[in-house]
């Protein structure tokens, strides 16, 4: 396998802007009938994004967390991972398939 190149995804997965609406509003009326359930499968999204190099993901991430976390709370999980992936050929019979695979741990930013 050829793992020359490598990258780094960011991601942060957000409530979406609908839901956070209404959670606002059922936090507005203090109605416990009325209380938000999230779904993670159907009520988030991935906003993902790729450096070249682990210093400049962290650097991003670190803006990210800020945005999403601190500034408008749209965080799911209030952090913002950092992942590196390398580019290889996963299956030895079909040489001319390549794809991204994580390597390691990946990093959270809280």
């Amino acid at each position: 396998m050829n793992t020359t190149k490598r990258r780094f995804q960011i991601e942060s997965i957000i409530v979406k802007s609908n839901v956070l609406e209404r959670v606002k509003r059922s936090e507005e009326t203090g109605d416990p009938k009325k209380y938000v359930e999230i779904d993670p499968d159907l009520d988030t999204a991935s906003l993902i994004e790729h450096r070249e190099t682990l210093d400049a993901a962290v650097q991003r991430a670190n803006e990210i967390y800020q945005r999403d976390c601190v500034e408008m709370s749209r965080s799911c999980w209030g952090i913002v991972t950092v992942q590196e992936e390398r580019y290889v050929q996963p299956y030895e019979e079909y040489p001319q398939v390549w794809d991204w695979e994580p390597v390691g741990e990946s990093i959270e930013v809280s």
